[in-house]
């Protein structure tokens, strides 16, 4: 399925205050931020959230207070998110090189079945794809997968716009020097952010933060590099859903659920029900939102994952 990108940067008071949030650190090749339970643990396992194409930590942080009342939370920045990792170039970007890079993550941070710790998998659009790939390899290293915005099929309109997102991104060659090619990927990164907020978000929801939409283009121009968010939308969302990702959790028989907006322009919503039904998921629709559902309904979305977690 699809992708997306950053939104809100700062903490959402909870129930009992602020989340202290400190800085990402690299957790063996991976940009991670581990934040502990800030309320009673009832010992349920930690929650790994993994985003969507341009989104980076950064793009949870309103989730944080919410999410961590009964429970550790750690945000990943996979390969080809993010500012730029040395360590985990963005050469192969595919669900595969994602599922073993996850496993080695695991193994730095004392989680999975290696170490007697599964997780809940929370993943949003291209993190949900790699979400439901790292489950059906690894089941044992998983308690339960939440997935939103992952569909079986695009729809003409999301294949248009997938091969806008593609060539956007386009390399131009190093025609007029260093300084030229990174004002012209600046340029590819804004105008990707651009096509990919306006056919992400509900028309009604962008049209009440119309003020903001410039300051979101911008921060995915600045916490993202052209190279890994084509690497990704040119390798990640190809192939059959269902096939690959799907029937695979049915048969490791993975506990999900799938969420999805019902006026999701980049899915074909009508085919979500038989993806979900394949994998083995328990569904829920948001109506009015679009693609990307935990940013448009944060609190609800909160709600339905959680509840599901928590069973």
């Amino acid at each position: 399925k699809c992708c997306l990108l950053t939104l809100s940067v700062l903490a959402a008071p909870a129930a009992r205050g602020l989340v202290s949030v400190s800085t990402p650190a690299l957790v063996g090749k991976h940009k991670c931020l581990r934040i502990p339970c800030q309320g009673s643990p009832n010992g349920y396992p930690p929650v790994v959230l993994l985003g969507g194409t341009a989104q980076t930590i950064n793009s949870w942080v309103s989730h944080f207070p919410g999410l961590s009342q009964e429970r550790e939370v750690l945000v990943v920045e996979l390969r080809g998110q993010g500012a730029g990792n040395d360590l985990l170039p963005p050469f192969d970007v595919g669900l595969q090189a994602q599922v073993l890079d996850l496993e080695e993550f695991f193994q730095e941070t004392g989680l999975g079945e290696a170490h007697g710790a599964p997780v809940d998998l929370v993943g949003f659009s291209f993190g949900g794809r790699v979400a439901m790939a790292f489950a059906a390899a690894r089941p044992e290293s998983v308690h339960s997968c939440v997935v939103t915005s992952v569909a079986g099929a695009r729809g003409g309109y999301g294949r248009l716009v997938l091969q806008n997102w593609v060539a956007l991104l386009e390399g131009q060659g190093e025609k007029g020097g260093e300084t030229a090619s990174s004002q012209r990927s600046s340029q590819a990164l804004e105008n990707f952010a651009w096509s990919s907020i306006l056919s992400s978000y509900h028309p009604e929801f962008l049209a009440k933060n119309e003020k903001r939409v410039p300051l979101w283009v911008r921060m995915v121009a600045e916490t993202n590099t052209r190279e890994g968010l084509h690497a990704i939308v040119a390798q990640t969302h190809g192939g059959d859903p269902t096939q690959e990702l799907a029937e695979p959790c049915a048969a490791a028989g993975v506990r999900g659920k799938l969420i999805y907006g019902e006026q999701d322009l980049l899915c074909d919503i009508p085919g979500v029900p038989d993806f979900a039904r394949a994998a083995g998921f328990e569904l829920c629709g948001f109506e009015g939102c679009a693609h990307a559902v935990p940013m448009e309904e944060a609190t609800k979305w909160r709600r339905e994952v959680l509840a599901f977690l928590n069973k």
